[in-house]
Parts: C-alpha cells; sequence; structure tokens
C-alpha cells in the first residue's frame, strides 16, 4: 500500500481501527465527505500530510500485529 491507497484500502484501514467516517477524518484533518469520496472509489488526491498519516497508521496496526482486511 505504499504511495497511493484505494478505496478498499482506505475503508479497511478505517474498519480495522473501528473507527467510523466522522471519527477518521477527523484524525486525518479531511471533511467527512471527502473522506466518504475515497471510499466511494472517486478519484483521490492525499495531500502530503494526509498520506503519511494513513501510512504511518497502516504500519503501526502491522506492528502490532493487527491484519487490515478488505472487503
Amino acid at each position: 500500500m505504499e504511495g497511493n491507497f484505494k478505496s478498499s484500502d482506505i475503508k479497511a484501514l478505517r474498519r480495522s481501527l473501528t473507527l467510523n467516517i466522522a471519527a477518521f477524518s477527523s484524525i486525518l484533518g479531511v471533511n467527512p465527505i471527502t473522506f466518504y469520496r475515497w471510499e466511494q472509489e472517486l478519484p483521490q488526491r492525499f495531500k502530503p500530510s494526509t498520506l503519511q498519516i494513513l501510512q504511518h497508521l497502516l504500519l503501526d496496526l502491522e506492528k502490532k500485529g493487527h491484519v487490515v482486511v478488505q472487503d
């Protein structure tokens, strides 16, 4: 999942963290509508800071032994 995240990656990461869209979008500092669009396979443009947060969260989950499961 390096560099680019697919919609399924975003949704799987959020679900692995057991967060709803409002909570996860708040962590990332984005509007919930933007986050919803990411999960709906609409064009995704990540700010570098948002991409870093997503990558950090994913790595942290993997280090803790969590598996990010996609639908």
